[in-house]
């Protein structure tokens, strides 16, 4: 079975969603206004857990499991080829096809129209073998022809996250080939969406368990439960594979094994991860662990109340900027981080030299941490605009929910504005 996309692609004037599918032998046809010969560089899967693969743009899209998203999206990334068509032929040029009408190019090969909201945006058709320069014909209105022009690889491959779900096995990210610094797989929340997954079962390693270089997980919540003998995390990011991961705006809370086993929040076994804006809150063991040679680096991370340390350093020279840990079993900071970590803070008196706060008091600092609520009480609290600026280095303005940071900005995962 064919898997579906949808990319949104942004004129100057108005929206368009483009429904696609992701193999060599596709053609895309978007009407005026959007430019003749457009290059489309994301594919942009939806997850919903009612799933499916007849969309209506927002809900029954694509996938009803992160599992089965990762798995169709193992392929190379070089065979993923999308153009827009450099002409719209002639006839009605508000004709409407019906979705599924047939369509044939000048080369004999054929396919079907894939679907059509709205018969002035877009049309979609897939063909099998398409080539540069062929034409396609569609059958249902013989004056309508369409050129393909180029065939351009995709970049990167997301999904959008639209609602929440249980899910029985570990997600293993691992697999694509080409990935690199252009070239990644992303997880992230729809606009608007705070997705709560609950990874049970499966294998032992991670919740989700990163084992390929340059992957993103962006505005997810992660509950990770089990019950055996081996030890687990929320994310984790695998040694030898998991480089170059980012994590940002991602909570992982209440992470319990009824087994004899530990559960933790972030395993950074793979190097040169970037955290921004990460809560880590009730787990069993640590919070945040930075376990490889090559730096990883946390910006802006709250670690609280785990059985752990809060943040643990089990190899390599690993930084922290305007972190904070507070109430954790073992310790709120192991003493292994950078010389150049700063403006940073702990419950106890572990947190990095450079600018940092030692002793924060629980019920000044937050609203109400017993119910994991880490947003900063008020002005008064020792984390509000005690850190320093670095939205250059992470490449964001705003907390993990979408509040632009203040200069200088709070110290954690939460700006406060009064």
């Amino acid at each position: 079975m064919k898997r579906l996309f949808q990319t949104l692609i942004i004129s100057t004037m108005l929206l368009f969603w483009v429904q696609i599918v992701p193999e060599a032998n596709v053609v895309i046809c978007i009407r005026p206004p959007l430019s003749v010969g457009e290059i489309i560089t994301e594919m942009v899967y939806t997850y919903d857990s009612a799933g499916g693969n007849n969309c209506d743009l927002v809900t029954n899209c694509d996938y009803s499991s992160l599992s089965t998203w990762e798995s169709a999206t193992d392929n190379d990334f070089a065979n993923m080829k999308l153009s827009v068509l450099d002409s719209f032929g002639t006839g009605d040029s508000e004709a409407h096809f019906t979705d599924g009408v047939a369509v044939e190019t000048a080369g004999a090969h054929t396919g079907f129209i894939r679907g059509e909201w709205n018969s002035d945006s877009h049309i979609i058709v897939e063909t099998t073998d398409i080539t540069v320069g062929e034409e396609i014909l569609l059958t249902s209105n013989n004056s309508r022809t369409f050129t393909m022009t180029d065939l351009n690889s995709v970049t990167v491959i997301t999904l959008e996250a639209y609602d929440s779900q249980n899910h029985n096995n570990t997600v293993n990210i691992a697999g694509a080939s080409n990935t690199d610094s252009t070239h990644y797989r992303r997880i992230i929340a729809a606009t608007g969406a705070s997705p709560d997954f609950v990874i049970t079962g499966g294998a032992v390693t991670a919740g989700i368990n990163i084992n390929e270089g340059y992957v993103e997980i962006n505005g997810l919540k992660i509950k990770r439960t089990n019950n055996d003998s081996g030890s687990s995390w929320g994310i984790r990011m695998q040694s030898g594979g998991g480089v170059w991961a980012k994590i940002y705006n991602t909570t992982i809370y209440d992470s319990i094994n009824a087994g004899s086993a530990n559960m933790g929040g972030i395993n950074a076994n793979a190097g040169n991860a970037l955290l921004v804006n990460i809560l880590v809150y009730n787990t069993e063991t640590h919070g945040i662990q930075l376990s490889h040679a090559d730096a990883n680096t946390c910006y802006s991370c709250t670690v609280y109340g785990c059985g752990g340390w809060g943040f643990n350093e089990g190899a390599g020279d690993n930084i922290a900027f305007n972190s904070v840990a507070d109430g954790n079993t073992t310790g709120d900071f192991d003493s292994g981080f950078g010389g150049t970590s700063s403006h940073n803070a702990s419950g106890d008196t572990s947190s990095p030299v450079g600018n940092n706060i030692d002793n924060i008091v629980t019920a000044d600092t937050w609203t109400d941490a017993g119910a994991g609520d880490f947003t900063i009480k008020d002005v008064n609290s020792d984390l509000y605009q005690a850190g320093i600026d670095k939205s250059a280095d992470t490449g964001l303005s705003t907390d993990i929910v979408g509040t632009t940071w203040l200069d200088p900005p709070s110290i954690g995962a939460y700006e406060f504005v009064p």
